[in-house]
């Protein structure tokens, strides 16, 4: 009570003594903080180079536009309130598909349109000097199924191709009811899949080829490089996982040929980008959809793909570390992989030699920085927390308070109105999207002299 009292009181103070700054937010800012945070203020230098380690991490945004799935205005504007000069921002999943859309308003790279759309986000990246990087995603069986008449209405490439199919490395579906012992939160429950089929030699090839495709867009558009989801129950972690890789051909069977598919993605993006402006994103400990897991499959699955990551030298690495968020389920498979992922993390670390990214930091921004400090990862994604603050990295670096969304969905997705029925209003879009203040934090405490840290 004192504490938040003394806040109060503090911020109260701030606000008399810098003044109003225009449609700006009164936080309290803490040179203790700012000292803690101190190591994710530092610039890095390996296979990419940064100005500072806080990390925009990849976070679902849905505010493309439908059906064409191009950046809207608001989608390039996001990214433009949150670029600082030096800084690695991953874009929320950018699908190199029709069908690998897991939400009817993801943004795609696979049409000439789009790819005319992502011109503007490139521009946001060199005016800002910051490097933006676009995570290319295909989300395998959670796709929605698209519909014949979507298809005809937009101009898609492969005519021949039957979208309204849902891949999948061998044709398993997700649960729709949890096995006895797991949460119901921990699956995907309602998601269509009567179209979910097994990929032919020929679809995998197709798919491998989208992501070289996107890519080739990507780089016309003006970027420098590019990111690839292996993780969220996507496509690629699809083949990488046990449970839904059943095939017994070449990219099926044990964990070396479960991970080809995704070794070939890296190969064909790897073509169109130098391996060290390629990144990848895992996921373990994942628990959604039915692939919660035992230790003992995930590390060696997961040995494997590091290492080949490793050998073809890719410039970055986000790490998602699902034990990380304290809110996660406790079901047997999570819990039996808890114990095991430190020793994961350091085989990561002992394996890996390119930019360790952590995500799953949530506002943990002291633990993060520590992190980086103990040499453990070399910088921190954050993706929840610069959807409420477009100014995060200035907050970190000023030890000053986050905001928190109050409506974590709306944040993500939009307005419910459009998910229900297609339409909604630029307005309602903006809400909790773009509309979020800048912390009011005073000039001089940025030339501050801080004690030296040792990094």
């Amino acid at each position: 009570m004192k504490l938040k009292l003394l806040n109060t009181v503090r911020n109260q103070y701030y606000a008399f003594k810098y003044g109003s700054r225009g449609d700006k937010q009164t936080v309290r800012w803490s040179r203790k903080d700012a000292l803690r945070h101190w190591p994710l203020t530092q610039p890095y230098s390996g296979r990419i180079k940064l100005e500072h380690r806080v990390v925009c991490g990849p976070v679902t945004r849905c505010r493309s536009v439908y059906p064409t799935g191009e950046l809207s205005d608001m989608n390039v504007e996001w990214y433009r309130q949150r670029a600082t000069r030096g800084a690695l921002m991953v874009t929320e999943a950018v699908t190199v598909a029709l069908n690998g859309r897991v939400t009817r308003r993801a943004p795609g790279i696979w049409s000439d349109q789009q790819e005319e759309s992502f011109k503007a986000l490139a521009e946001v990246g060199k005016e800002a000097g910051c490097t933006i990087v676009p995570q290319l995603y295909h989300c395998g069986r959670q796709a929605y199924a698209v519909q014949e008449h979507e298809v005809a209405g937009l101009n898609v490439p492969h005519k021949d191709r039957d979208y309204t199919k849902v891949l999948s490395p061998s044709g398993v579906k997700i649960p729709q009811t949890p096995p006895e012992g797991y949460s119901t939160a921990n699956f995907a429950l309602g998601v269509p899949q009567d179209h979910v089929v097994e990929m032919t030699p020929r679809m995998i090839t197709q798919a491998v080829d989208d992501f070289r495709t996107a890519a080739v867009r990507l780089k016309r558009a003006g970027f420098t490089g590019v990111n690839v989801a292996m993780s969220g129950g996507g496509l690629i972690h699809n083949f990488c996982h046990h449970k839904t890789n059943r095939r017994t051909d070449s990219y099926g069977g044990d964990a070396w040929k479960r991970t080809k598919f995704a070794v070939d993605v890296m190969d064909a993006v790897s073509e169109v980008f130098p391996a060290k402006h390629v990144g990848v994103t895992i996921h373990v400990g994942y628990t959604s959809c039915g692939l919660s897991d035992t230790a003992e499959h995930e590390l060696s699955m997961y040995k494997i793909l590091i290492n080949e990551i490793e050998e073809r030298k890719v410039g970055h690495l986000l790490y998602w570390d699902q034990c990380k968020i304290p809110s996660s389920p406790a079901d047997p498979g999570f819990l039996s992989f808890y114990e095991a992922a430190p020793a994961l993390l350091k085989h990561v670390r002992d394996h890996y030699t390119g930019c360790l990214v952590s995500m799953g930091n949530g506002d943990r921004f002291a633990q993060a920085a520590e992190d980086v400090a103990e040499g453990r990862v070399d910088a921190a994604a954050f993706g929840t927390m610069y959807m409420c603050c477009p100014d995060l990295y200035q907050r970190i670096k000023h030890g000053a308070d986050s905001t928190k969304s109050e409506n974590h969905l709306k944040a993500v997705y939009g307005t419910l109105d459009f998910m229900r029925n297609g339409e909604a209003s630029e307005a309602d879009d903006a809400q909790q999207y773009i509309d979020w203040k800048v912390a009011d934090l005073p000039d001089d405490v940025e030339s501050d002299p801080m004690e030296p840290i040792q990094l």
